[in-house]
């Protein structure tokens, strides 16, 4: 039976842990908490990742977590997998017998003795192990069981609680049909990189991205094939960029690539990887057939500069859209009826119908006299 005393104390922490949003927040405050209200040396928190059916180490306090195994494959006969798997707690007097415990080394080195596991169970079942370690040897008792079981319990609520909060904040900053950030992320990110710029007086480079006649793959074949255009533009975009570049829907067929700390000559090259990028596209066949022009703005400013480069890099792009050759209504009509048709006749391998073979010809004669300075004009093929 708990004292009043374990209970007040597991209460006055209750507090501290579900008020804590993010799960490192969570993580960190029941580690630490841990040692002093359960009198133990260390411990640490794995929770399972269902996809790949282990045990991820995501947190430990007083002990070296490097050396531990990250991962834990819940098949094992580990004492966290069997925890895992039964839902009951484990305790083992002595390490250096126990002949499935991973890390052997790392406690004896640490000089840890006795081990306690406890799941972590919320309604909906486990969702990891909560472990903790003594250095002297030590029979934990029923109540020292219950005790850490509890506190496990709080823990996995507040994790839960952590999870579903960072899963909200994630959905309400992101585009649910491409995954990429929206524009309301953006908006924030945009002020902090607008303050570092002037702060470290590091370049800022902002590509506007725009997809060209998107209106008419919308109008001709319909706005599911116009949701896959998208998603394929920002798989483009995301596979040619940095990993600290920010890529965006910004809006309907509008994208940006937000690149921090970035010169004009940096933020060209990246200009340049999106659009051998859609060359490659652009050779590689489809069976919509369909063929993919963007209009890309691209500025770089520094901290003089930097509040208008949003304004600035979109101008860029729509003025480089004005400058792109135009097609008449009727071969516009002809090419979006010629496309139309091939993608429903299934023609979507094999050599290019003739119509495709004119419009690359076209294509690329009418782009030569912009390809000096216009990077808008690139074709891709969506597959």
């Amino acid at each position: 039976m708990l004292r009043s005393r374990d209970l007040s104390s597991l209460l006055g922490i209750a507090q501290g842990i579900v008020s804590a949003m993010s799960l490192q927040q969570v993580l960190e405050e029941i580690g630490e908490t841990a040692n002093r209200i359960l009198n133990i040396d260390a411990n640490t928190i794995r929770l399972w990742d269902r996809a790949r059916d282990t045990l991820v180490l995501k947190f430990a306090c007083g002990t070296d977590a490097e050396n531990r195994p990250r991962e834990l494959a819940v098949g094992t006969d580990s004492v966290a997998a069997r925890v895992l798997r039964t839902g009951k707690p484990i305790a083992v007097l002595d390490i250096a017998e126990e002949a499935s415990y991973p890390s052997k080394g790392v406690v004896e080195r640490e000089s840890m003795t006795s081990l306690l596991t406890v799941p972590l169970k919320t309604e909906g079942g486990v969702i990891g192990v909560f472990s903790v370690y003594s250095i002297e040897k030590r029979s934990f008792s029923e109540e020292e069981v219950e005790m850490a079981g509890l506190f496990a319990s709080l823990g996995a609520i507040a994790i839960e609680r952590a999870r579903l909060f960072e899963e909200v904040e994630r959905l309400s900053v992101t585009d649910p049909l491409t995954g990429l950030f929206n524009r309301r992320y953006f908006n924030h990110i945009m002020e902090q990189e607008k303050q570092r710029v002037k702060r470290y007086h590091k370049p800022l480079s902002l590509l506007f991205a725009d997809v060209d006649g998107f209106k008419a793959y919308n109008d001709r074949l319909g706005h599911l094939v116009g949701d896959e255009i998208l998603k394929e533009v920002a798989k483009i975009l995301r596979s040619n960029v940095r990993a600290a570049d920010v890529v965006v829907r910004y809006g309907g067929d509008e994208f940006v690539v937000l690149m921090p700390e970035t010169d004009q000559e940096e933020a060209q090259l990246v200009t340049e990887r999106i659009e051998r990028a859609l060359r490659i596209w652009n050779m590689s066949p489809n069976i919509q057939d369909v063929w993919l022009s963007l209009s890309m703005g691209l500025k770089t400013a520094d901290a003089d500069h930097v509040e208008t480069i949003v304004e600035e890099a979109d101008g860029e792009m729509y003025s480089k859209k004005i400058c792109m050759p135009k097609r008449s209504p009727a071969e516009s009509s002809e090419q979006n009826k010629g496309l139309s048709e091939n993608s429903l006749s299934g023609n979507g391998g094999g050599a290019k119908p003739e119509y495709m073979r004119k419009l690359v010809t076209e294509t690329r004669e009418r782009r030569a006299p912009y390809q000096a300075d216009y990077h808008g004009w690139t074709l891709g093929r969506i597959s």
